[in-house]
């Protein structure tokens, strides 16, 4: 889960909603850097993931990052749930080059 200030957003995104949550000392401030970001999607029925992925990554803009073009590295899984289940959960961390 995005983690970095108390106060709580819901985003509409790829037909999930979409609780964004941060530490309680921090000024919420969308990231400025190179980020990795990491997505578990359960869904019912299945559908395109490409598509859950880019209405997410848009639905982050001015939230999680300035602009989605921010993300350097990205882990996506889907798994099919059964109705009433379904969700997704969202990592974000600054992202450090291997090399």
């Amino acid at each position: 889960m995005f983690t970095r200030n108390l106060q709580r957003w819901q985003l509409r995104a790829a037909g999930f909603f979409i609780c964004v949550t941060a530490a309680e000392e921090e000024e919420v401030e969308p990231l400025c850097l190179p980020v990795s970001l990491v997505l578990s999607f359960a869904t019912h029925p299945p559908d395109d993931l490409d598509n859950y992925i880019k209405s997410l990554a848009d639905g982050l803009n001015g939230i999680a990052w300035l602009d989605d073009r921010q993300v350097a590295r990205m882990e996506v899984e889907k798994v099919v749930v059964v109705e009433g289940d379904e969700r997704a959960e969202v990592e974000v961390a600054p992202w450090k080059a291997r090399f």
